[in-house]
C-alpha cells in the first residue's frame, strides 16, 4: 500500500511465496526467499532493483536505502545501486563474518564480530563509527544521515547527523532496550518492559499512551512510527507461559569446543501443545553436535517439537566449536507454540553473548 508511481508495490510472483524478509527503499523494494535468492523490483534508475547475480543465492540478509540495495552472503556484504559515495562498494573488512546490514542514503553498516563497520558518505559523521559501537554491537540501523547501534548491555548509541536531536539518546534509552528502528529525522527504541522511546523532530518522535506498555516490535519510517502490540489471546485457546534460556560459556578460545544449554520450561497453567525449540548460532562457530531428532538450516538448530505440561522442562545441548579468535557472539534461542496462546512472549526469546579469543 502507498506510492506506486515506479511500481514498488507490484510484487512479482517471485516474491508471492517462499518469502522470509523484506526491505523497502524510496521508490523499490526487495525480498529474500528462504533459498536465499534475492528479489527487487520497483524504480532501477540507479541499478538498485537490478539484482546482481551473487545475490541470487545463500543471501542470509538484506537493506535498501532510497537508491542502493545490500545484501549478506557467506559473510560478506554485496552492494549494487547509486555508488556516488562508494555506499555500493563493500570495504574489504566486510568481505567476511558480517552478520546484518543496513542502508542509509549514502552510507551503508556492517555488523562483524559485535562491532559496526561503516562506508560511504560521511558529510555528517555518519560513517564515523565511535569506539563504543567497535564493540558489543548485537544490532544496526541507519536514518538519511546518521546511524545507530544497539550493544548487548541494552544501550543505544548514535552518531551522524544531529540537527534534529535524531543521535542525541535520551536517558530512557540508555538500558533495557531491546530494539532500534531510525527514521528520517528520528529514531524510536523498544524497550524489554514494551515500552516504547522516541526522539528526534515530529510527533512521530512522541510515542502515545498506547505504546507505552505491551509493544513487541518497531518500525519508523519518514514522518510516522509503528508499534506492534501483544494481543491478549481469545479466552477459549489455552494458555501456558513458556519460558527458553540459553547458559554456557561466556568466553570461548579459537578451536575450542564449548557446550551450551537451552533449557524450555512450561510455567503453566495449561498444557502447551507442539513447542518448538531453535538455537541461532553465528558464522563465529560451527555445530559440533545436536540432541537427538534435532535439525539444522544453515547456522539455526531445530529441536523436535514436543507438548509440555505445567512445570514440565527439557534441556537440549549443543556443541559448538569457535572458528573466530576475536569479537563478540550473539546465540540466540527461541520458543513457540502454533496452538497455544503464550500470555508472556518476552521470554520467549533469549540471548548467550559469547567473547571469543585467541
Amino acid at each position: 500500500m502507498g506510492n506506486n508511481e515506479s511500481g514498488q508495490l507490484d510484487v512479482p510472483a517471485a516474491a508471492q511465496s517462499g518469502v522470509v524478509a523484506v526491505a523497502a527503499g524510496d521508490v523499490h523494494a526487495l525480498a529474500l526467499r528462504s533459498d536465499g535468492a534475492v528479489v527487487a523490483w520497483g524504480d532501477d534508475f540507479y541499478g538498485q532493483s537490478t539484482v546482481p547475480e551473487a545475490a541470487q543465492s545463500g543471501v542470509t540478509a538484506i537493506a535498501a536505502s532510497p537508491a542502493h540495495s545490500l545484501a549478506v552472503k557467506d559473510g560478506a556484504v554485496i552492494g549494487w545501486g547509486s555508488n556516488l559515495w562508494g555506499e555500493s562498494t563493500p570495504p574489504p573488512t566486510v568481505q567476511s563474518g558480517v552478520t546484518a546490514v543496513a542502508a542509509g542514503f549514502e552510507h551503508s553498516l556492517a555488523l562483524k564480530d559485535g562491532g559496526v563497520i561503516a562506508w560511504g558518505n560521511d558529510n555528517f559523521g555518519e560513517t564515523t563509527v565511535p569506539t563504543a559501537a567497535q564493540s558489543g554491537v548485537i544490532a544496526i540501523s541507519t536514518g538519511p544521515e546518521f546511524s545507530l547501534a544497539l550493544k548487548a548491555d541494552g544501550s543505544v548509541i548514535g552518531w551522524g547527523r544531529n540537527n534534529l536531536g535524531q543521535t542525541t539518546i535520551p536517558a530512557a534509552a540508555q538500558s533495557g532496550v531491546v530494539a532500534i528502528s531510525a527514521g528520517r529525522d528520528h529514531a524510536l527504541a523498544l524497550k524489554a518492559d514494551g515500552s516504547v522511546v522516541g526522539w528526534g523532530a515530529g510527533a512521530a518522535a512522541v510515542p502515545p499512551p498506547a505504546a507505552a506498555t505491551g509493544v513487541v516490535a518497531i518500525s519508523a519510517g519518514s514522518a510516522q512510527s509503528l508499534a506492534v502490540k501483544d494481543q491478549p489471546a481469545p479466552p477459549t485457546k489455552p494458555k501456558a507461559d513458556v519460558q527458553v534460556s540459553a547458559a554456557g560459556p561466556s568466553s570461548v578460545k579459537k578451536g575450542a569446543e564449548a557446550s551450551y544449554q537451552v533449557v524450555v520450561r512450561n510455567a503453566g497453567p495449561d498444557t502447551s501443545v507442539k513447542v518448538y525449540a531453535t538455537f541461532a548460532v553465528t558464522p563465529d562457530f560451527t555445530i559440533a553436535a545436536m540432541p537427538p531428532g534435532a535439525t539444522r538450516v544453515g547456522n539455526v538448530v531445530f529441536f523436535p517439537a514436543a507438548d509440555y505440561t505445567a512445570g514440565q522442562q527439557r534441556t537440549f545441548v549443543v556443541k559448538l566449536v569457535a572458528k573466530a579468535s576475536k569479537g563478540t557472539a550473539v546465540l540466540g534461542a527461541a520458543i513457540g507454540s502454533l496452538t497455544t496462546s503464550d500470555p508472556n512472549l518476552r521470554n520467549n526469546v533469549a540471548a548467550k553473548t559469547v567473547t571469543l579469543t585467541k
